[in-house]
């Protein structure tokens, strides 16, 4: 996607890579088996971006057992969320998803340039939450165009949400980003010496 605040797509640009699942299945066999772990976070900026892979994935970890022996994290994008899948995550035990709202402002959401809205967010937190799987979710203040009723309006919407968890960043201007463009055309960049 073309966030303007991701610093991701300087390192990988708009491409996604996954490891083949026999290679996931593996790393879980070493993380479980040698090092005890009983969970494992995925850290895949959007775990459920391709349908086809979550679903076949998430079949081969209940096939195998380890659905039985580790719980799992993952990350997604409020959009990318139904129903089904959800059933099939909290089968496979994954029992907390984690969603990057941002705002509650749909109109500084449009501004973010993520292809999502507030409205998808707030849908998936719900259908989640109903689904018995826990929700974090994270807030980013200081966005260009967000004003003190925005920030107020998405802290309001942590509350009223069934969330386990909230995090609210600072937005910062990652050097290459779309988000450092505005701030440096804006005059609103305080660069230190050890940037």
């Amino acid at each position: 996607f073309s966030c303007i605040f991701c610093s991701q797509r300087l390192i990988s640009g708009q491409h996604y890579r996954y490891l083949p699942n026999y290679r996931i299945l593996n790393k879980i066999k070493l993380l479980v088996e040698k090092y005890n772990q009983t969970k494992i976070w995925f850290i895949d900026d959007t775990f459920t971006i391709n349908k086809k892979r979550a679903f076949s994935l998430l079949d081969e970890i209940i096939a195998s057992g380890y659905h039985r022996k580790v719980c799992f994290i993952a990350q997604s994008r409020g959009k990318d969320i139904f129903w089904e899948l959800l059933v099939k995550m909290k089968e496979a035990n994954f029992i907390s998803i984690a969603y990057g709202v941002e705002t509650a402002s749909e109109k500084v959401m449009s501004q973010l340039n993520k292809g999502e809205t507030v409205e998808d967010n707030i849908e998936a937190i719900k259908m989640t939450h109903q689904a018995g799987i826990l929700t974090d979710a994270s807030f980013i203040m200081g966005l260009p165009g967000e004003t003190r009723e925005d920030r107020k309006l998405s802290s309001k919407l942590a509350r009223s949400l069934p969330l386990d968890g909230a995090r609210f960043n600072i937005a910062i201007p990652y050097p290459g980003t779309k988000l450092y463009e505005i701030a440096k055309k804006e005059n609103r960049l305080n660069v230190l010496e050890d940037w």
